[in-house]
């Protein structure tokens, strides 16, 4: 196939990739973690109420919310949150263009095929801290070529990597381990050539770039924050099962048998990626594992393996792939076949999890069209049951306004069931909404809230046997309305 042929046929994939992410950034219905990362932000308070409050009780590194607490504090709206994801994606998908410029066709493949991958086309959508995390590695992935693969480092380049190492590590504590790998891969390479000036810089740099990560882990009181990551009673053999359950999904299912040719092409070349025997492929193998390892390591101790966060090894991952495509053209025979149709499987990729693209796990539409569809709703009285989070009490009723403030023909008035007067719940019964109680953000299936939510109805005075339950969302959201 005509190497003109094959860019195009990139660029057919990227046009679908683009066109899926745009449609799913626009449809896919916000959730919960969406709303944390937007009450943790805090674009409806001040830098002061967001630092010391709202920030403290979450467990992230904090680079993500400084920016949309701007953005957001501009816009209060749950589609344009995610469009600043647009800007980070775009300007670290520039910035690697304008890095590998060097070696273009390596680059742009490269480039084409983390802009075709899973990983770009779910988490470049939320309003979550991965789509900045994933436009800062893939630029600092050839930044750090640029940086340390000569006979002598590049000063201009380390200093690019430098910076987006330390974004990379202030964004996620997944990127502070690859940060963490790449220069300790690095410096042990410099040393085995005894380049022990450049070992020097290195280590400094590196020590440097997860500084400002470090000092704040120490700063920060995480006894509110660790109790969804707790072991609890959980065996190791339990939580390793799980971790790898987590890590293979990622990696085996949406990575390499998402597009099965490139995978089979990449490692069919891997032979010969390794006779090359480029430093840069060194560092980028071995620093990923240790990412793996440490993540597993640390599952010792806490619940910590996500799906999610792997995508800090995804780029890394892609380079090589991206560098053994030609290889395995090279090659010939099988090898060269499957390379020819990378490309080719790639237009099917952000296809291939349109279920998982558009799932709907909370419905909170139907909670607003449910509330809505009366027409009677809108400023009436209605009882809400706020579910206890200790860490942040603050969440929930930050949550249920959001939720509710785009209900068509506007919001009811919500009054908490556990501080409500007899004139409040009063009030609520002769009101002409229909919906008299309301309970979001609930675990899925029937748990201690849904009982705990029911208990307070009831002791408030709400009559629940002449009240219909309404469900969504596998239980995450209650509704009690008039027959």
């Amino acid at each position: 196939m005509p190497e003109m042929s094959q860019t195009r046929i990139w660029q057919i994939a990227l046009a679908a990739t683009l066109v899926v992410t745009a449609v799913a950034l626009i449809f896919r219905a916000p959730w919960r973690d969406e709303y944390w990362t937007l009450y943790i932000a805090g674009g409806d308070t001040t830098w002061a109420e967001m630092l010391t409050t709202r920030q403290m009780n979450d467990i992230h590194p904090p680079l993500a919310y400084f920016p949309l607490h701007i953005w957001d504090g501009w816009f209060h709206n749950d589609l344009a949150a995610r469009i600043l994801n647009i800007f980070y994606l775009a300007g670290g998908f520039a910035l690697a263009w304008f890095a590998g410029r060097d070696r273009p066709k390596e680059n742009a493949v490269y480039l084409f095929i983390c802009a075709t991958s899973f990983w770009f086309t779910f988490y470049g959508v939320e309003v979550r801290n991965y789509a900045l995390l994933f436009g800062l590695v893939v630029p600092a992935v050839v930044a750090a070529r640029r940086a340390f693969s000569g006979d002598k480092l590049n000063l201009g380049w380390l200093a690019v990597w430098f910076f987006l190492a330390m974004a990379m590590s202030f964004t996620h504590y997944y990127g502070t381990l690859l940060v963490g790998g790449t220069g300790l891969v690095t410096g042990v390479l410099l040393l085995l050539r005894k380049r022990f000036a450049d070992f020097v810089i290195v280590g400094v740099v590196s020590v440097l770039a997860v500084a400002p990560t470090m000092a704040w882990v120490l700063a920060k009181d995480f006894g509110g924050t660790v109790a969804e990551y707790a072991v609890g009673g959980t065996t190791l053999a339990a939580r390793m099962e799980d971790g790898s359950d987590q890590f293979l999904r990622g990696l085996l299912l949406k990575t390499f048998i998402a597009n099965l040719t490139l995978t089979v092409a990449a490692f069919m070349a891997a032979g010969r990626l390794r006779k090359q025997g480029e430093r840069n492929d060194a560092i980028l193998l071995w620093s990923m594992l240790i990412v793996v390892i440490l993540a597993f390591a640390s599952q010792t101790t806490a619940v910590s393996i996500k799906e999610r966060s792997f995508i800090v090894i995804i780029p890394p991952l892609f380079y090589l792939a991206a560098r053994a495509l030609p290889l395995a053209e090279e090659k010939g025979g099988f090898a060269a076949r499957a390379a020819r149709w990378a490309p080719i499987l790639a237009i099917a990729t952000p296809f291939l999890f349109i279920p998982e693209h558009f799932k709907d796990r909370e419905r909170l539409g139907e909670v607003r069209e449910s509330i809505a569809a009366p027409g009677t709703c809108a400023g009436e009285p209605m009882l809400v049951f706020y579910r206890a989070t200790p860490q942040s009490p603050g969440f929930q009723p930050w949550f249920n306004n959001r939720v509710l403030a785009p209900t068509r023909g506007g919001p009811p008035r919500l009054i908490e069931v556990e501080t409500a007067t007899p004139q409040d719940v009063a009030a609520v019964k002769v009101s002409r909404c229909p919906v008299k109680g309301l309970a979001l953000s609930m675990p899925r299936g029937e748990r201690q809230d849904h009982v705990d939510a029911r208990a307070a109805f009831a002791k408030a005075g709400l009559d629940l046997s002449q009240l219909d339950e309404v469900n969504r969302g596998e239980g995450r959201s209650l509704l009690f309305q008039a027959r």
